[in-house]
């Protein structure tokens, strides 16, 4: 049983790793911009943001581990911080709170 634990956390981090990635933009991309391209990314972002949340549900203290480490990782490496990853990190950072009032016993 420990063993096939183990794998489902190595394949929940292999997935939060995988849209973590697919979560940032390039650094020549304008957010917020109002092009097509600027409205698929958002769209696509919100299919991934369903994604993180289904991950978080199931293992709130791996992804909430998961986050934590990039965000220290990315303010560690100042001041050659990669601000398209920080910025992807803390918009996974901001839904958290979304899902953890589900996830916490009473």
């Amino acid at each position: 049983i420990e063993k096939n634990l183990h794998n489902v956390n190595e394949r929940f981090i292999n997935f939060l790793h995988i849209v973590f990635r697919k979560f940032e933009h390039s650094p020549d991309f304008v957010l917020g911009g109002h092009n097509a391209e600027s409205e698929e990314f958002v769209k696509f972002r919100k299919e991934l943001g369903n994604i993180f949340r289904n991950i978080l549900k199931m293992s709130t203290d791996l992804v909430v581990k998961f986050i934590q480490e990039i965000l220290v990782n990315q303010l560690n490496a100042y001041p050659n911080i990669s601000l398209t990853l920080l910025e992807a990190s803390l918009s996974l950072f901001y839904l958290i709170p979304e899902v953890l009032p589900d996830t916490l016993e009473p």
